[in-house]
């Protein structure tokens, strides 16, 4: 039998982003433990992101300067970003205001689109599940397209919120191959993704 869960020990089922100094014990909270809205609703744009609620939180990474980012899926899709100011606005992952969620869920993990236009109105193309920094500030995420499984993708935005897939393909005709350019290759269900100092992205 599952145990059953008090009001009090409920929070600790709840995701957090927390942050631990290099010398010494000290923790703190970056993302999460409020009571406040779900991550990715309209009313948690501009919240101060201790007071939201990140659920089914599929990944994280942190920029040098101090900036946070996180996705979710499930309830509300995207990524999201949280400044050194710590308040959370949607950074990419279109917002669709459908009101059944069926339909909500089909909007936001539509076929990937928005390649050179801004990252806040692109269907991302299924839910991210890696997230890494690149030296210049681009982040870079990895995730399975959901009408396409096994086939993933890697796309990146840049500083200027502008979203590209640098990597995989979602034409059949499309093969695993080496020594060519990243969107001529099939990238399959990448589950990690790293941005190495001099540019280069592992997954």
């Amino acid at each position: 039998n599952m145990p059953s869960i008090t009001a009090e020990e409920a929070p600790i089922l709840k995701p957090f982003i927390r942050r631990a100094d290099v010398l010494g014990p000290t923790t703190r909270t970056i993302v999460g433990g409020g009571t406040g809205a779900r991550a990715g609703s309209p009313q948690s744009e501009g919240e101060v992101a201790t007071k939201i609620n990140p659920d089914f939180m599929s990944g994280s990474t942190r920029a040098p300067d101090g900036t946070t980012f996180f996705s979710v899926w499930f309830h509300e899709h995207g990524i999201f970003k949280v400044g050194t100011d710590g308040i959370l606005h949607r950074y990419a992952g279109l917002y669709s205001t459908a009101t059944d969620p069926f339909v909500k869920k089909a909007d936001e993990t539509a076929a990937p689109s928005g390649d050179g236009g801004p990252a806040k109105d692109a269907a991302l193309g299924g839910d991210p599940v890696a997230l890494s920094v690149g030296p210049d500030g681009s982040l870079y995420f990895a995730l399975t397209v959901t009408a396409n499984y096994p086939r993933g993708l890697i796309r990146k935005v840049a500083p200027d919120g502008t979203i590209s897939t640098i990597a995989g393909s979602l034409d059949a005709s499309v093969t695993f191959h080496d020594g060519v350019g990243g969107r001529n290759t099939v990238v399959t269900d990448p589950q990690a993704i790293m941005a190495a100092p001099d540019g280069s992205i592992y997954w």
